[in-house]
């Protein structure tokens, strides 16, 4: 008998504990912005050149925590792709206001890297992202993803610029490996949709090919990946 009181004394401890840690742990929206509170602080309260090692350091014991605390993070519920990836972009483009001084490079680098982590959590718990996909379908995706970071990142640094193209190009990968062949010609749609991609991504001088040749190689690899998936 003295064992069952203790056991259901312990139950019960339990269930009034478990509450209170679901209503500590934060999704990884409230992550991200504690975050990147703590890192635009920081300048606020240690600008000084003088405070450099301590900023540092605090750099990255905040880059730590965040890392270890997103990993596992709950995703706020009904989250799509689409939206979750216009996020993001809006993010790492945040970063050319938020840490735009030279010597703001360190700071910057972390939150970019922590937004990136917080892209991979959140798109891999989409509510849509096991959704049954064409190929067809991820090319449209991929290319109306990298056109919005290519015209929201304008400002952004080189960085945040190659950062971002960079997880959207490992997301739209994954997807497509799911993805299903359409009916009809697929080999055929996927190279219209490389002339599509050359028109939309021009290279035709030196500013274009900086701006859009690592976007339009994306997209090429992306149709070609496709056309394999078809003659299989």
């Amino acid at each position: 008998m003295r064992h069952c009181r203790w056991f259901a004394l312990f139950g019960c401890l339990f269930l009034l504990a478990a509450p209170a840690r679901a209503a500590d742990s934060k999704t990884t929206r409230q992550l991200l912005t504690k975050y990147t509170e703590d890192l635009t602080n920081l300048w606020k309260e240690y600008a000084s050149d003088k405070h450099k090692d301590t900023r540092d350091r605090a750099i990255q014991d905040y880059q730590q925590t965040f890392q270890r605390e997103v990993a596992n993070a709950e995703v706020p519920a009904g989250l799509k792709v689409n939206a979750i990836t216009q996020t993001f972009i809006e993010n790492m483009a945040n970063s050319a206001t938020l840490f735009r001084l030279e010597k703001m490079n360190t700071t910057r680098t972390a939150y970019l890297q922590g937004c990136v982590q917080a892209f991979k959590r959140e798109y891999a718990k989409a509510s849509d992202y096991a959704e049954p996909r064409t190929t067809q379908k991820v090319f449209e995706l991929t290319m109306l993803w990298l056109e919005n970071a290519r015209d929201g990142l304008r400002r952004a640094s080189n960085d945040a610029q190659q950062q971002t193209y960079s997880a959207i190009n490992e997301m739209s990968g994954a997807m497509l490996q799911a993805a299903t062949v359409p009916e009809g010609d697929a080999l055929a749609q996927m190279d219209k949709n490389i002339q599509d991609a050359r028109r939309k991504f021009p290279i035709n001088s030196e500013v274009l090919k900086q701006m859009n040749q690592q976007l339009l190689q994306i997209l090429e690899q992306r149709a070609k990946d496709a056309q394999q998936k078809a003659k299989k």
